[in-house]
């Protein structure tokens, strides 16, 4: 993440020790920024745990993964929990889950109730 120009310019007029403790907070925030848990794409998981990856499920690219695999039609025909998503860590989500992710990482609206993730809620 980049600090804006500005910010350089102001930590100018604090004092040494304000400056200090800014450019510390700053230092933590930007850490806890890039830490933040996102989610990045579609998955669709197998029974064994085997997962393909797309822009949205069963989208051309995803179908691309499951034609080219000799055990492709382990992903055929799958619903509920298996039609997720994965973070930025590869780590698998429903859609429960995937909401949850979403909307605390500000890439969706929070709800009131919980509800599930659709991909195209992401864009």
């Amino acid at each position: 993440m980049k600090r804006p120009e500005c910010f350089e310019f102001a930590m100018d007029f604090l004092g040494d020790p304000e400056a200090a403790a800014v450019r510390a907070y700053v230092e933590q925030l930007e850490g806890a920024m890039t830490d933040a848990r996102k989610v990045v794409c579609a998955a669709i998981r197998a029974v064994d745990g085997a997962v393909v990856l797309g822009i949205r499920h069963y989208s051309a690219d995803m179908w691309d993964q499951i034609n080219a695999r000799k055990d492709g039609d382990k992903f055929l025909r799958r619903h509920g929990d298996d039609q997720g998503f994965v973070d930025q860590h590869s780590t698998y989500l429903t859609r429960e889950e995937a909401q949850i992710v979403a909307a605390a990482a500000g890439q969706v609206p929070s709800c009131a109730e919980p509800r599930q993730l659709y991909s195209e809620d992401l864009y």
